[in-house]
């Protein structure tokens, strides 16, 4: 059984006009006959500039976990409980949360004001044994810390108008033009009722090692920090210290509102 330690914490923005915290996150624990305990880390940004942005990240959070748990009922149900393990069939964990996103997506679609426009990202990692499937819709990163290489890497596809640049070669990630664009979603929760498969991220990380670390955070959470910054942080403060200080840091670049969790995975 793995061990870990787990850490949560949400800000509102600091801007005085800025009325509601638009941010919701959830991590939870679920139990899997004899597999090993699935780990949930869910974190929902309702995109500012935009019409309730607080109701579409509960309602994104809220249908996800929904989901997913029907969904693991029903896998096992299927199965008559014997002889099957989730923790060997990382592929249909990877189709679990693919499933899970596109509901989530239908619902706060439709649980949405119909006069107004709104929405929200999602960023997801699921820790099983010894390794971890992340997924997004949107902005909201997911970092992964590895300790052996000493390394802090993007793991999530930011979903933006700059990225999407980047990759055309039109100019280099984390240029000033990039921060001009990256507020510019190209992805997002509730834009439309049905979700492509192809319009969410997703990918497995194997071999999660004690030491090792995931992050999921919204936007605001790492303001225009770039992975070194990060790692210097997460490399060298106390856990319980990590996100009072990324959130920080953050606010030096804009006054967003601010939700992350990490995961740090320690020596059974």
């Amino acid at each position: 059984m793995s061990v870990y330690k787990i850490f949560g914490r949400t800000e509102k923005s600091t801007d005085p006009g800025h009325k509601n915290n638009e941010d919701n996150y959830l991590f939870m624990e679920v139990s899997l006959m004899n597999d090993e305990k699935l780990l949930l880390m869910v974190v929902a940004d309702g995109m500012g500039g935009l019409a309730d942005g607080d109701k579409a990240s509960t309602h994104a959070l809220e249908a996800f976990l929904l989901k997913m748990q029907e969904k693991l009922l029903s896998y096992y149900m299927e199965r008559k409980f014997t002889h099957y393990s989730l923790t060997n069939n990382a592929g249909e964990l990877v189709e679990l949360i693919r499933e899970a996103v596109i509901y989530a997506n239908q619902q706060v679609y439709e649980k949405a004001d119909p006069y107004v426009q709104t929405g929200t990202t999602l960023s997801v990692a699921a820790v099983l044994g010894s390794y971890a499937v992340v997924a997004n819709i949107g902005d909201s990163p997911i970092y992964y810390y590895n300790k052996e290489r000493e390394e802090m890497r993007l793991v999530s596809r930011l979903q933006t108008k700059a990225e999407d640049d980047v990759e055309k070669g039109l100019y280099r990630r984390y240029s000033e033009i990039y921060y001009n664009n990256d507020h510019i979603l190209t992805k997002s929760m509730g834009r439309l009722e049905m979700l492509a498969g192809e319009d969410i991220f997703v990918d497995v990380i194997g071999y999660i090692n004690p030491g090792d670390m995931i992050l999921v955070g919204s936007d605001g959470a790492f303001g225009r920090m770039q992975e070194e910054e990060i790692y210097e942080v997460i490399s060298r403060k106390a856990e319980y210290k990590v996100l009072e200080q990324l959130f920080a840091r953050a606010r030096e670049d804009k006054a967003d509102d601010q939700s992350a969790i990490l995961y740090k995975r320690m020596e059974n």
